[in-house]
């Protein structure tokens, strides 16, 4: 378990990663310039989260874990799993937001926003049924009348367009992309992404870092 997570979005490349720099007021580094930390926008009280809801960030802890326990890592290396900590953890505050539209019945905004929150496993609509405590009936009914498709199409919508936010935002390759927002294959993820999107998600990737 994470207890705290202390972030030094300046640190100089020439200066040593401390394993541990603690807030006390006689600690001599307290006071160092490459110290200055940047604002961060996180919810109010504990942000918690299981390690099956959360498979990407418990196997990047396990890791990081291991690898400081064999030896301190080069600088570089280090920096580079910050980084993918960072993501991962801003990843899971993202999914905490509400986006559903208040308008829409509160049941069918509960299958919404279990789905956002399990995209990395396979997701069925027994699934959002049980979330929401419907029949498969009402629940299809409820998604056609107020969104215009089906439940598995609005999930499949849905990982899409996290994986435009996953190619512009991250260093993830696209088969890791794909896993982690439960495509099986990642040609097969391809394919509905260029069929969504009219091209590969290389491309889009590559389109996206030249604006």
């Amino acid at each position: 378990m994470i207890t705290t997570v202390h972030l030094i979005p300046r640190h100089r490349l020439d200066h040593p990663i401390e394993l541990a720099v603690p807030h006390e007021p006689d600690e001599p580094l307290a006071d160092a310039s490459w110290r200055a930390d940047g604002p961060l926008q996180l919810p109010q009280g504990p942000f918690l989260s299981h390690d099956r809801e959360r498979p990407g960030l418990a196997a990047l802890i396990d890791y990081v874990g291991r690898t400081w326990r064999r030896r301190q890592p080069p600088i570089g290396l280090a920096l580079r799993l910050g980084a993918i900590l960072v993501f991962e953890l801003n990843a899971g505050v993202l999914q905490a937001e509400p986006y559903e539209d208040p308008a829409l019945p509160p049941r069918l905004r509960r299958a919404m926003a279990w789905a956002r929150g399990h995209l990395y496993r396979s997701i069925t609509v027994d699934d959002l049924c049980s979330a929401a405590d419907v029949s498969p009936s009402t629940l299809r009914r409820q998604f056609r009348r107020h969104l215009g498709t089906s439940p598995l199409l609005w999930v499949q919508q849905l990982r899409l367009q996290r994986a435009t936010d996953l190619l512009s935002e991250s260093m993830l390759g696209i088969g890791h992309i794909a896993q982690r927002l439960g495509f099986s294959d990642r040609h097969y993820f391809a394919r509905l992404f260029a069929r969504s999107y009219g091209m590969s998600p290389s491309e889009w990737r590559r389109r996206r870092a030249q604006h």
